[in-house]
């Protein structure tokens, strides 16, 4: 009986000395040998950190330790006389301690072991999840692209866990998605003045609140002009209406009298109304209309760094002035030249039918005459 009572106790001497020896391994093979206990919390939270003691130390003096990544790194110990408030170390038992972290931030992400001495006790991996933020990207700040050209933006973000990107387009004032997801960059390509110009990115990862940056930007395109002439018996007024389609358009005064700006004055009336980012409409009231004195070459010009564009109107004739690249010559059109000159070709040749009708009708009546005089 003593004999096993000996061998008993020899064997409990081992277990406990070889669990010593096993937590008074160096920093780096505990770390490594220690199951780590992951923890996950959110940003802005608090979390408790437990950590029991093993039988073979009841009484020992716990010490937490902060890894950036592991013990090779950089380490900060958190001590019961820390400076930082956040942290709370407090003894529940004499086998117990705790680390809680209040208003936990993405910083406070890493390793946590807690030790007495050089013994490692426990390992905690802290996954703090973060809400996804949008970064900045050289892609949000180009604002003008030229018709035809390809457009690609991207949507960097940051985030715990990884973010996934959802792209929208901005259509007659509602959010229609496009079917572009798990994706940072988004690509356009062959843009023209119809493309949407108002896109969204909008990153989210089930930590709310998922964040958007918003994009908009422009296509620039040459100038387009149409005149509409209109004549108001009742008030005796011209009414001529030019429409303009352009971005960006760099003049501000679009109507010219024999090659003179028009101002606003008595017998001029100028207003402008913007139908939208790309097309407006400058009206020009003729009043107290008098043919003499009004009679000319009126004038719509617009101009960007693209190209100019005339269209001039005459009271009396139209003509119609093509976009031309800046420095090059204006040629006139006459419509109503052609139309003469169909027309006196119409006629000329209808004379020349009618003569060609008279001979042939003279020489049948003369070969008619010939017959009866040789019979008779």
């Amino acid at each position: 009986m003593e004999i096993i009572i000996i061998i008993l106790f020899s064997l409990s001497i081992c277990v406990i000395k070889s669990q010593e020896d096993f937590y008074a391994l160096n920093s780096i093979e505990a770390y490594n040998l220690v199951d780590i206990d992951k923890k996950h919390v959110n940003n802005g939270q608090s979390i408790i950190l437990t950590c029991d003691l093993p039988n073979s130390m009841p009484d020992g003096k716990v010490l937490f330790v902060k890894y950036e990544t592991k013990p090779s790194v950089s380490q900060t110990e958190i001590r019961e006389d820390t400076d930082d408030e956040r942290y709370e170390i407090s003894q529940q038992y004499a086998w117990e301690w705790s680390l809680k972290i209040n208003s936990i931030s993405e910083e406070d992400s890493g390793i946590y072991v807690c030790k007495v001495g050089d013994v490692l006790i426990k390992k905690f991996e802290l996954i703090v999840r973060v809400p996804p933020r949008i970064r900045d990207d050289p892609s949000h700040y180009q604002k003008i692209y030229k018709e035809g050209s390809t457009i690609e933006f991207h949507c960097p973000t940051t985030g715990t866990p990884k973010p996934t990107v959802t792209w929208y387009a901005l259509q007659s004032n509602n959010y229609k998605e496009i079917k572009l997801q798990n994706s940072n960059t988004f690509r356009i390509e062959n843009v023209t003045r119809d493309t949407p110009r108002s896109y969204q990115c909008r990153a989210s990862n089930n930590i709310p609140p998922s964040d958007t940056k918003n994009l908009t930007f422009s296509i620039e395109f040459p100038p387009e002009i149409q005149i509409q002439a209109k004549y108001d018996r009742i008030e005796n007024k011209i009414n001529l209406n030019c429409t303009i389609t352009a971005y960006p358009l760099n003049n501000k005064k679009f109507w010219r009298k024999d090659g003179n700006i028009l101002e606003e004055s008595d017998k001029f009336e100028i207003t402008t109304l913007r139908l939208n980012s790309n097309t407006l409409v400058s009206k020009l009231d003729i009043k107290n209309y008098h043919n003499d004195k009004d009679n000319g070459l009126y004038e719509c010009y617009a101009e960007n760094n693209l190209k100019v564009a005339k269209m001039v109107y005459n009271l009396n004739k139209e003509f119609l002035i093509e976009m031309i690249p800046i420095g090059s010559s204006t040629t006139l059109r006459n419509k109503t030249s052609k139309i003469k000159s169909k027309k006196n070709k119409f006629n000329l040749t209808m004379k020349n039918k009618h003569l060609s009708s008279v001979d042939s009708t003279s020489i049948s009546l003369v070969l008619i005459w010939c017959f009866l005089f040789i019979v008779l």
